[in-house]
């Protein structure tokens, strides 16, 4: 079991840059090697980081502030306790296996909704919704309860937390942000009509100038082409500046496209993580880890049609996902519970 170590400052375990820290026999480089791209408690996985997680934890703090007012919570005593309690073991299970976990505010409430939804907010605040909670009372397999089904989906919203997936969709934001931004000041800073650009804009234009120089001189007297032809040259400086900007467009255009597509095939692999770390997590906290296919199965009857196997269309559409298809997620929650049980999974 880890030990709590007095520098954890978030569950990456990184140090803050202390005088007490700087004095320990650790090179500077590892320091910041540790400082910049630490790694999680969980996954293991380093990760370049410079927002904190107290202001990441911050962030999700005000959303829950913000959003809580106008949520109708569920006032039945019965079904809070229920659910509370299986937070509570999960909670105990987290904060023994990875210590920095108890500088989170875990904290589950039970909206009152008829969708089927859950989420974990950066911190460790989830919401869980009625519909969701009803729903999976049709998926009692044999061999699982209704609180092994709720504590599969309380276990994979945590995982989010522990992992701080939150944290890393920031970072890549925010490095994609700058990216946008070099490349903008870039591209306008080339707006500038000096010489040397234009001699680059006219032999960018050089084939299609050489031609309308040709039907020029056809059909005009030799002055009038002259003068035409200086005047086209000349046009082409003030029109730069517009291949740029439209250039530009384009390229926003396809940077959202991209940038869209990648977060989301990033935001189904960290659903696939929460999936496996979720399973472990539930089994140590005393539930059946099997809950996690008899949920899985509950959302494949939910999306019907769409997972048929081998529909072209199918891969399309699931490149605009931020969840992997159902189908997908039991598949992969089969593998990870054949390494707990090491035996075939009917």
């Amino acid at each position: 079991m880890n030990t709590i170590d007095p520098y954890y400052l978030d569950s990456w375990g990184r140090k803050p840059f202390t005088s007490s820290y700087l004095k320990t026999n650790e090179p500077i480089t590892t320091k910041v090697i540790n400082f910049l791209f630490p790694k999680n408690e969980l996954t293991s996985r380093r990760t370049f980081k410079v927002v904190s997680s107290f202001l990441i934890h911050a962030q999700g703090r005000l959303q829950y502030e913000l959003n809580f007012p106008f949520y109708k919570i569920s006032k039945d005593p019965e079904l809070n306790k229920t659910v509370q309690s299986i937070f509570d073991r999960l909670v105990t299970q987290t904060q023994k296996a990875y210590p920095s976990t108890k500088n989170m505010s875990w904290k589950v409430r039970i909206k009152k909704d008829s969708s089927i939804n859950a989420f974990c907010l950066p911190g460790g605040k989830i919401i869980i919704t009625t519909g969701l909670i009803e729903t999976l009372k049709t998926r009692l397999d044999k061999g699982i309860s209704h609180e092994d089904l709720i504590a599969s989906v309380l276990s994979h919203e945590m995982i989010h937390a522990i992992a701080e997936h939150s944290a890393v969709g920031i970072h890549l934001a925010l490095l994609g942000t700058a990216i946008q931004k070099a490349v903008i000041y870039l591209v306008l800073s080339l707006a500038n009509p000096i010489p040397l650009l234009q001699l680059a804009l006219r032999e960018q234009f050089l084939v299609y100038l050489v031609r309308v120089e040709e039907v020029i001189n056809r059909r005009f007297p030799e002055k009038v082409s002259k003068w035409l032809c200086q005047q086209l040259e000349n046009r082409l400086e003030n029109f730069f500046p517009v291949v740029i900007l439209m250039n530009l467009s384009l390229y926003l255009f396809l940077y959202q496209m991209i940038h869209l597509l990648l977060d989301m095939r990033y935001s189904r692999s960290q659903e696939l993580e929460a999936d496996k770390y979720g399973i472990f997590l539930a089994k140590a906290s005393g539930y059946k880890e099997s809950a996690a296919l008899s949920v899985q199965k509950m959302f494949i009857a939910l999306e019907g049609s769409e997972n048929k196997p081998n529909a072209w269309f199918k891969r399309i559409k699931g490149l605009t996902h931020t969840h992997p298809y159902a189908q997908v997620r039991f598949e992969e929650n089969k593998k990870t519970i054949l390494t707990l049980k090491k035996e075939k999974i009917d």
